[in-house]
């Protein structure tokens, strides 16, 4: 008959694929027809998160035979820091462990968020509500010390100068800059090279058309933001040509609607932003200066 095969299955985190410790087992199971596989995890203490259920089959001589991952996502208020890699270190003497005024903490957590990954907004989004001063230190310290691990204090300095540009800039009466778009972009990309201003242009809402040269990998990218509500300062992304961003091919048309908006944009016989008197947009997109 054919030999017996190993079957493995563990949970791993989907961003950094770490196999998750306590989430892990495995069974030996003689070939059948069908076989069945029944087993389980106790996920209390799973932190929040996005992970892979893997199950792999192995023969006698450890080769792959059948593979298996199944995605999903896990919020628990229930947080176990180093489960998710936030080590239970002594932070004595550094600069997280001097702001210990829960508020003030509050705002150098929510101002990373443009720069944090989903494992991070989670993990910030619980203890913001918990409000645990010591983990949300230890938070703000592993944060700065994974960017820059020789000098976490200068990385945290500096970002926050960026902030606080952000935050005179952007603001508004509801929002703070790094909250909005702009200063989320901003914060996540930094300055852009040019950025063209139009708030007075005739049948058009006030927006700004914004140019990177670079970022990254990807060349010659675009920001498009506009304020529908005339009310607020807080400009929205309506569209970018910079991959993973909103990408809208209607906003052209959607600057331009000022003057019509109770109308559908999709409407036959609307006007579009080729009609209308003044019309800079796409000269602006096209050549940024």
């Amino acid at each position: 008959g054919e030999s017996p095969y190993l079957v493995s299955y563990f949970i791993r985190n989907a961003d950094t694929k770490v196999v998750m410790s306590s989430y892990s087992a495995f069974k030996k199971q003689e070939p059948r027809d069908v076989n069945i596989l029944i087993g389980e995890f106790p996920i209390k203490a799973l932190p929040s998160g996005n992970y892979q259920l893997v199950v792999e089959l192995r023969n006698q001589q450890n080769d792959m035979i059948a593979f298996r991952e199944v995605f999903f996502q896990r919020s628990n208020t229930i947080f176990a820091p180093a489960e998710a890699g936030i080590p239970d270190r002594n932070i004595e003497g550094t600069f997280a462990a001097a702001i210990t005024d829960a508020d003030s903490l509050a705002e150098y957590i929510k101002s990373i968020r443009p720069i944090a990954n989903q494992l991070e907004v989670t993990f910030m989004t619980n203890q913001l509500r918990l409000a645990d001063t010591k983990l949300m230190q230890q938070f703000l310290y592993d944060f700065w010390a994974k960017r820059n691990p020789i000098d976490p204090q200068s990385a945290f300095a500096e970002y926050n100068k960026e902030v606080i540009k952000v935050n005179n800039s952007f603001s508004t009466n509801l929002t703070k800059g790094y909250d909005t778009e702009r200063g989320r972009v901003y914060l996540q990309y930094g300055a852009p090279n040019t950025i063209s201003r139009n708030y007075n242009e005739p049948s058009a809402y006030p927006y700004e058309i914004w140019h990177y040269y670079k970022i990254g990998t990807q060349t010659n990218k675009r920001f498009v933001f506009y304020n529908p509500d005339l009310v607020s300062d807080e400009f929205i992304l309506l569209h970018s040509d910079m991959q993973g961003e909103v990408s809208n091919y209607q906003w052209e048309n959607m600057l331009y609607i000022r003057d019509t908006q109770t109308r559908d944009i999709d409407q036959e016989g609307l006007p579009n932003a080729d009609d209308y008197f003044g019309n800079r947009a796409r000269d602006n997109y096209i050549n940024p200066r």
